[in-house]
């Protein structure tokens, strides 16, 4: 089971200066935060690792793209056996696209830990 350093909403280590620490599946919906919020192509060791950001948002709202582009990155994880729906709402007064998605897990430890083997996994960013 993958362990980490817990992260705050920013992506920064904890105000217990990194000894904070989150497994499982908390660890699991972390590192989909972070992937959910990294653009495709910014890790040198993993170039896959992120979403392929596109302009989703703005004249013509692309939310069904941008769904797509999220399945496809959060399957990348081999802790995700596969994307079962995600939904992408917009907010342009707030600024924010909300992401609802349900995921069937891979790993034996997390759906037992989960007890099911489909987690919702809820995200939102700012656009």
């Amino acid at each position: 089971m993958s362990i980490d350093v817990e992260l705050d909403e920013n992506g920064n280590p904890d105000p217990t200066n990194g000894t904070a620490m989150v497994s499982g599946v908390d660890e699991l919906r972390q590192s989909l935060q972070m992937r959910l919020l990294s653009q495709v192509g910014w890790a040198v060791n993993d170039v896959e690792f992120g979403v392929e950001w596109l302009d989703f948002f703005g004249e013509n709202d692309n939310a069904d793209l941008a769904a797509d582009k999220i399945a496809e990155a959060l399957e990348l994880d081999d802790r995700i056996a596969k994307v079962v729906s995600v939904t992408v709402t917009t907010d342009y007064k707030e600024r924010r696209a909300y992401v609802k998605t349900v995921l069937q897990l891979a790993d034996d430890d997390l759906i037992a830990e989960n007890n099911d083997p489909n987690m919702t996994f809820d995200a939102n960013i700012g656009i």
